[in-house]
């Protein structure tokens, strides 16, 4: 008997279409997107404020009062106005604090681009990007290192089944583009003008003093100090000399104590008298001063000089004999330069840079002295008068005359060279004023240099 046939499979029903992938949402105007430019961000955000003549200071009294998002829109107006990178360090550490990871990387990012090493290491110490430090981002906007996002895979739609292709239609032939008009070249940026190139005075000679001498000269100095000195720097001139040296405070203090100069003998004392814990505390710091040594068989210690270049000497530039003036007399060149680290608000680092030159004759009397104080602010930029000194002989009289180059710097963190004088990126306008050059004239018959006519 024969099987009853198999029915006929039932023709399979029409599948449903597959729902169509959702539209990415557009992401709201106070979302930045992942690519977008520090310049977007900031423009962004600059539009939420109004204009003002501080907004930095704007940006610091948000922050202080947890408005992250204010702080972030009067930060991105000052990374506008002031190509310092502390604005825009600012603007991430109020995005930080409120949440916004986009908008701290972009400014972040810029910071860097800015301000190198100085924004790297702030980066890495201060407390308001703790919760970003963790983020895979992070340590490559340090480093420099290009960093995008990884987008998400895209979510696989199943394909229509195959339909046969139809002929190939000839493609219509491109129309040939109208030429386009070359653009009006942009004008030149105006270059910025750095000023001399570094100015260095002649050399002259710089014999050290033979050690037995400066032994002793350092045992007369411990004497009337109470500490123990240290020599940075000497010079043996015809039979005298002169030693550049500093000394612990914190030392001296003690010192004085225990050779009964002061009725306390407790430690405390010197460090509460030297403000060990305040951030601008002495304790740590030493004296600088410049001896005049007037023999040197035995040594004697004529006169101390005071320098005072900041906390500690960084380091001596010159000390050496030479016939700077041309008048046939040598002169004794010292120039030395100094620093002091302050901490302010919210940890931000105030640098107070010095340097003194002085010109002395070898009986101990000034010819010349100039000093130089660069004070560098991380919040507000302090305006100070940058200097270089060139000796030129401009009214031909066999005579260096001293030309002297002034630049009035708005200092907001910008790299100084070893005279002082600003290095590395600059902006004419919002960080550095004009030049100006004035020159003293040497007067042999009072061996000085005055301005003309006087």
């Amino acid at each position: 008997t024969p099987e009853p046939a198999a029915p006929e499979p039932a023709a399979p029903e029409p599948a449903a279409p597959e729902p169509a992938a959702p539209e990415p949402a557009t992401p709201a105007a106070a979302t930045p997107a992942a690519d977008e430019s520090f310049a977007a961000l900031a423009a962004r955000l600059a539009e939420d404020v109004a204009a003002t003549d501080d907004p930095a200071a704007m940006g610091m009294a948000k922050l202080k009062a947890a408005a992250y998002r204010d702080a972030a829109a009067y930060f991105a107006l000052a990374a506008q106005r002031d190509p310092a990178w502390k604005h825009a360090f600012n603007l991430a550490c109020a995005a930080a604090k409120g949440g916004d990871e986009t908008s701290t990387r972009i400014a972040l990012v810029e910071a860097v681009r800015r301000g190198g090493d100085k924004a790297v290491d702030k980066a890495r110490k201060d407390a308001d990007l703790d919760g970003m430090r963790g983020k895979a981002w992070f340590e490559p906007v340090l480093r420099g290192e290009a960093w995008r996002p990884t987008a998400p895979p895209e979510p696989t739609t199943p394909s229509a089944p195959a339909t046969p292709s139809a002929p190939a239609t000839p493609s219509t032939p491109t129309t040939p583009s109208t030429p386009t008009t070359p653009s009006t070249p942009s004008a030149p940026a105006k270059p910025v003008d750095r000023g001399p190139p570094k100015l260095e005075l002649p050399r002259g000679t710089t014999n050290p003093i033979a050690q037995g001498p400066l032994d002793a000269i350092a045992a007369q100095l411990a004497a009337v100090h109470h500490a123990t000195p240290v020599l940075r720097a000497s010079l043996e001139h015809g039979g005298a000399g002169w030693v550049v040296y500093e000394y612990s405070r914190y030392e001296a203090c003690l010192g004085e104590q225990a050779a009964g100069l002061t009725k306390s003998k407790k430690q405390k004392k010197c460090r509460s008298r030297l403000q060990w814990s305040h951030p601008d505390g002495n304790a740590e710091c030493t004296d600088q001063l410049l001896a005049r040594v007037t023999s040197l068989d035995p040594p004697v210690v004529s006169t101390r000089t005071p320098l005072d270049v900041g906390c500690a000497l960084q380091r001596v530039r010159r000390l050496d004999a030479l016939d700077i003036d041309a008048d046939g007399a040598q002169e004794v060149l010292l120039d030395v330069v100094g620093r002091k680290t302050s901490l302010g608000f919210r940890e931000f680092e105030t640098v107070e840079h010095t340097r003194k030159v002085k010109v002395l004759r070898v009986d101990g009397s000034e010819q010349l002295a100039w000093d130089e104080t660069l004070v560098e602010v991380e919040i507000t930029p302090d305006e100070t008068y940058a200097h270089r000194i060139e000796l030129l002989d401009e009214n031909a009289d066999g005579h260096p005359d001293l030309k002297v180059w002034t630049r009035l710097v708005a200092n907001t963190g910008m790299d100084l060279d070893d005279e002082l004088w600003p290095d590395g990126p600059v902006d004419e306008e919002a960080m550095m004023g004009p030049i100006h050059v004035k020159t003293r004239f040497y007067d042999p018959k009072q061996d000085i240099w005055k301005k003309k006519g006087k």
